[in-house]
């Protein structure tokens, strides 16, 4: 099975706690050239005190060694529960969805990352999500460091600028939230938020997965 771009993108990074071991076992992603423009966003709709729906969207698409022409998206929905641990509350996400291969107007971005919008057919659903960079404009990315949101790490060259998104997929609209996972990026050959992990399996189904503490 040929694993897409945003694949070997996200997978470039599973953890960014362990960051220093998964690269090298993962056969550094970040050699590919060429420009690349990335999208990213999550929310989380709790059903009761402990369960929730957890929504993701994520965009990439460029033209580059070894990879080519690319424009792939992924919109999936899952599970999220809550547990109440000492000082806080931690949650755990998984959700699973297919890469949709992007027409050339189906994602917009701003060269300046203040924007991007998705929006496309996916069987019953029209799935239309919008970033909205925020801060005063985007940040270098260079050598390895924080990036925006609840932790994040990036290893190599390119823009990167936190945003809020919304979105109206699998008949839901869906408002930024305080704990929101939503970036812009541009020719982030590897980038991954802290406690986020993504798996491939035979059939093509993207799984992803994200832990993080509400307090």
């Amino acid at each position: 099975m040929r694993i897409p771009h945003l694949g070997a993108l996200l997978v470039g990074l599973v953890l960014a706690a362990v960051v220093a071991e998964a690269a090298p076992a993962l056969g550094q992603p970040d050699a590919s050239a060429g420009a690349d423009q990335f999208a990213l966003a999550d929310w989380t709709v709790f059903t009761s005190r402990t369960q929730g729906v957890w929504y993701v969207a994520a965009v990439d698409r460029g033209a580059g060694a070894p990879f080519g022409v690319f424009n792939e998206a992924v919109v999936a929905k899952g599970t999220c529960t809550r547990y109440f641990v000492r000082h806080g509350e931690m949650v755990v996400c998984m959700a699973a969805g297919r890469t949709h291969e992007l027409g050339l107007n189906e994602f917009q971005m701003d060269p300046m990352l203040s924007s991007a919008s998705l929006s496309f057919r996916d069987r019953r659903y029209r799935q239309n999500v919008t970033w909205a960079g925020t801060g005063g404009g985007p940040d270098p990315m260079a050598g390895g460091g924080n990036g925006p949101g609840d932790g994040s790490v990036f290893v190599d060259g390119g823009l990167i600028r936190g945003a809020r998104a919304s979105a109206h997929i699998f008949g839901v609209r869906l408002r930024p939230q305080r704990f929101q996972m939503a970036f812009l990026a541009t020719d982030a050959g590897a980038f991954a938020a802290a406690g986020t992990s993504v798996s491939f399996g035979r059939d093509g189904t993207v799984r992803l997965r994200r832990t993080y503490r509400l307090r």
